[in-house]
């Protein structure tokens, strides 16, 4: 199989051709050994990182865009088989090329999507990786974040419980308030937490819990007041909030100091980052909306 996927990354179109029909024909002939031996080049060290990438991209195609081969790994694979594919891609988080971990990340999310709730069908999954987002190994605690981003981008409000949620929102703010972490770990952790936000509102219609997620990310904007990539992804992280439109009262005590942010951004980096500037235009913009759809007695005093 090595051969045939060089093969399907060659320019010369006639085997390139060649070498996908019969990737495509393993699969349908045999969707669990086609998966296993994807798996077991994505995590070996020793293969060459192209045709790992594109085992991964096969992987996840597979997964996603092919029904057949969905309904398959949903009805026809044993649990035994589901967990050795698993294991595998599991272990690539391991790697020590960023661009291996982070198409392991990818993966990891499809099989989350199409085997909802993660509970039932990846019992470890989470306590596995909000355990390694702590990990002193900073490729693999870097790869953990990440992977838990594109898991709660890919699972809906079903294929998540709330206990899971709870636990990966404490990895990232445990994270992001930990004034020695490198700043690639805040970073990679407002990313995700970008993608866990729409999941939160327990969290968020909870009092304390929403207090200790508002004052960590409050607390890095003081941090990183000068850094351009971290003031970008705080202002994607609050515009995500008011998307989700039952936030917006949960939100009340902290809109004076989301506007703060919102005018620091706007008069102070516009000049030098139009992005910036226009990012707190939006965020000023959705407040404006927001108060203008309500009535006077809702109105939030600002």
């Amino acid at each position: 199989i090595d051969t045939i996927l060089f093969n399907a990354l060659s320019s010369d179109k006639t085997i390139n051709s060649t070498a996908m029909n019969l990737l495509e024909k393993m699969a349908k002939e045999n969707f669990s050994s086609f998966l296993h031996q994807l798996g077991s080049i994505l995590s070996s060290e020793s293969k060459d990182t192209k045709i790992r990438q594109l085992s991964a991209i096969l992987m996840k195609n597979s997964l996603i865009h092919i029904d057949a081969l969905q309904q398959e790994w949903k009805e026809k694979l044993t649990l035994e088989q589901k967990n050795e594919v698993k294991m595998l891609v599991l272990s690539s988080l391991a790697s020590s090329f960023k661009e291996i971990r982070s198409v392991a990340s990818s993966v990891i999310a499809s099989i989350c999507k199409v085997d909802q709730p993660i509970m039932q069908h990846w019992p470890d999954l989470i306590p596995s990786l909000t355990q390694n987002a702590f990990n002193q190994n900073m490729n693999l605690r870097l790869a953990a974040i990440e992977t838990l981003g594109y898991v709660c981008e890919e699972v809906t409000l079903k294929g998540i419980d709330t206990a899971s949620v709870d636990s990966i929102l404490s990895a990232l703010i445990r994270n992001i308030t930990d004034k020695t972490i490198d700043i690639s770990v805040v970073s990679q952790c407002l990313k995700a937490m970008f993608h866990t936000i729409k999941l939160a509102e327990k969290n968020f219609s909870t009092e304390n819990e929403m207090k200790v997620i508002m004052e960590g990310i409050f607390s890095i904007v003081t941090q990183y007041q000068t850094n351009d990539d971290i003031l970008d992804k705080i202002a994607m992280l609050f515009i995500e909030m008011f998307s989700v439109s039952s936030y917006y009262d949960y939100l009340s005590v902290y809109i004076d100091k989301i506007l703060e942010f919102s005018f620091h951004m706007i008069n102070t980096k516009y000049a030098t980052n139009e992005r910036l500037g226009l990012l707190g235009l939006e965020i000023l913009c959705t407040i404006g909306d927001e108060e203008f759809s309500r009535e006077p007695n809702d109105k939030i005093k600002i």
